[in-house]
């Protein structure tokens, strides 16, 4: 995995552009990029100002490791990169970044989505929406006791 991988759970903004050198491969044709971003809405009826990402941060690190050596195991994919935040978001914020390059766009393609998926599903990374009528509600997210 050594070099084909980029993992971080971070507070400071994600960068787009310092993924771009990473993924550079001479075998690769093709990079896929998921950027996911807070959006004004949710589940309450009430316009969504802002997210709290709280995470479990050493768990949350040895997770995306393993989700990347997973996915680079899984696919015929050249590199890797999963990076999710932490703290406070407004909304348009980037939340989370899965980019990977491949040989061709249809190994990118899947590896990407597969990223995401197991990100959404294992990360111990909580968000509570902070809503526009001054109220928050978490949203439902990993049990810790699953992880």
């Amino acid at each position: 995995m050594e070099g084909r991988a980029l993992t971080s759970i971070q507070e400071a903004p994600i960068e787009v552009e310092g993924t771009l050198g990473f993924l550079g491969d001479p075998a690769a044709g093709a990079q896929v990029f998921f950027l996911g971003t807070v959006r004004n809405n949710g589940e309450s009826a009430c316009e969504v100002e802002a997210i709290l990402y709280e995470c479990h941060l050493t768990l949350a690190k040895k997770r995306l490791e393993r989700l990347a050596q997973e996915t680079l195991e899984a696919f015929d994919i050249q590199k890797v990169v999963l990076i999710h935040r932490y703290g406070m978001l407004k909304v348009g914020e980037t939340s989370v970044l899965v980019a990977v390059s491949a040989p061709h766009r249809v190994h990118a393609f899947e590896a990407a989505r597969h990223g995401i998926e197991r990100i959404k599903h294992s990360l111990p990374v909580w968000k509570k929406e902070l809503l526009a009528n001054k109220t928050s509600r978490w949203v439902k997210g990993v049990p810790l006791d699953s992880i």
